[in-house]
């Protein structure tokens, strides 16, 4: 079906074929977005002006990175915990995200559950991903869905599958603005 883009569209695509195998794709319109990795301190962000200085606050430290020829900055080893107010800016455009207390609290790959912790009522998405080998590109993804967070906080997904070694777990709270808090698996 038809989807008129406009600049600060966002939404994503999902194919899958008869084996349950799906590529997704993933659009902003354009508009810088990050990703949070607290159980990694890193932060990454997409779709920044090329080659651009991105000045970064965390509680009230300040870091620097400058973006690659195609607006992604990768900051590691950087103190990112839950409840952290993070904002960005290249001088034109500026984006905010609260790192969420999403947590995971166990991935049985033999049975395909998984299971963690977040605030009560909020989403979590999910999504096995497999990486390309040989060849550039994004990987593909095996497997997917959202969960509603239970109202204790708890929330859990069953795949219902062999989840091999060579497949990540992916696991992200979205906020507005497209910033995502991340653990992969």
């Amino acid at each position: 079906s038809a989807y008129n883009l406009v600049e600060e569209s966002v939404g994503e695509a999902l194919w899958k074929d008869k084996e349950g195998d799906a590529t997704l794709i993933y659009w902003d319109g354009g508009q810088p977005a990050i990703e949070a990795y607290p159980v990694d301190n890193t932060l990454i962000g997409y779709n920044w002006a090329a080659s651009a200085d991105i000045s970064v606050n965390i509680g009230g430290n300040n870091y620097s990175a400058k973006s690659d020829g195609h607006g992604y900055f990768y900051l590691h080893q950087v103190p990112v915990s839950a409840g952290d107010s993070i904002s960005f800016s290249d001088g034109v455009n500026n984006r905010e995200h609260l790192v969420t207390s999403l947590a995971v609290s166990s991935a049985d790959r033999q049975t395909g559950l998984i299971s963690g912790t977040a605030a009560a009522g909020s989403s979590v998405l999910l999504e096995l991903l497999e990486p390309k080998t040989g060849q550039p590109g994004p990987p593909t993804v095996v497997g997917s869905m959202t969960v509603t967070v239970a109202g204790d906080g708890s929330w859990s997904a069953n795949f219902n599958r062999v989840i091999g070694d060579n497949i990540y777990i992916y696991v992200a709270q979205k906020d507005q603005t497209g910033g995502r808090t991340v653990i992969i698996k």
